[in-house]
């Protein structure tokens, strides 16, 4: 879905914009950047929330500090977006590659934090 939308993104930009805009996000580092950063930040907040919720009680709880939890990765793509951050091939690679890092982190810490039995108990009833 995400890439979909990119997709159509590009092609009203294409239609619609000015050349200097086309250039910008036509960039070959910025459409490698969405490539690979999509579906490694999917993951990465996917694991974040499962975290949250292997250790929180209540479920509202959980949805809120996840969202607090995804707010330093929200903070580093503003930081891209604003060209703050450079997104050159090589920085979209490295930071590929260090999500992916973090993605594979996360994978065995959540995994060793779930207890199905706990919730299964907590939430399944009598």
């Amino acid at each position: 879905m995400g890439y979909a939308l990119f997709t159509l993104f590009l092609v009203v930009v294409q239609l619609f914009a000015r050349r200097a805009v086309v250039s910008l996000v036509r960039d070959p580092a910025v459409v490698v950047t969405i490539a690979l950063f999509t579906p490694l930040l999917a993951a990465f907040s996917i694991w974040v929330g499962m975290a949250i919720s292997a250790r929180s009680s209540d479920v509202r709880v959980a949805q809120q500090l996840s969202a607090l939890a995804i707010l330093p990765v929200v903070g580093v793509l503003w930081l891209f977006a604003f060209r703050v951050i450079a997104p050159t091939l090589a920085v979209a690679v490295g930071g590929a590659g260090l999500l992916a890092v973090l993605d594979l982190g996360a994978w065995k810490i959540v995994s060793a934090m779930f207890d199905r039995e706990r919730l299964l108990t907590r939430y399944g009833g009598s």
